[in-house]
């Protein structure tokens, strides 16, 4: 943890550092050489600073935010949401089930029938 906590802080201080000299840059004919060598740089130290950070959080025991309760209606769905669902679905599957019945009997009686 301590070890995670110098990190933060001496990538912290890079970044200061580097704010520093944009403002000092501020105005010369340096600025914008600087601004572009510096950006990345802040944005890659921006990063590892969040990253560091999210990792010393992970080491923390855990804290409840709010208190548990029991919402006043169910997640689940209702038991006529069920049925319906499942008198459609079985409707829908003997519908299918009669039609491939239908196409195999038929493709099956061509083959069977000679050929004139």
């Amino acid at each position: 943890m301590e070890h995670l906590k110098s990190k933060i802080s001496s990538l912290q201080s890079q970044l200061a550092e580097n704010s520093n000299l944009l403002k000092q840059e501020q105005g010369s004919e340096w600025q914008q050489a600087i601004y572009l060598a510096t950006r990345d740089d802040a944005i890659a130290l921006r990063k590892d600073i969040a990253d560091l950070t999210a990792k010393l959080e992970l080491g923390k025991s855990a804290t409840l935010l709010s208190p548990i309760y029991a919402p006043p209606n169910p997640a689940s769905p209702t038991k006529i949401t069920i049925l319906s669902a499942g008198l459609f679905i079985g409707f829908v599957t003997g519908v299918l089930a009669n039609l491939l019945k239908d196409a195999y009997v038929i493709q099956r009686n061509r083959r069977r029938r000679p050929k004139s």
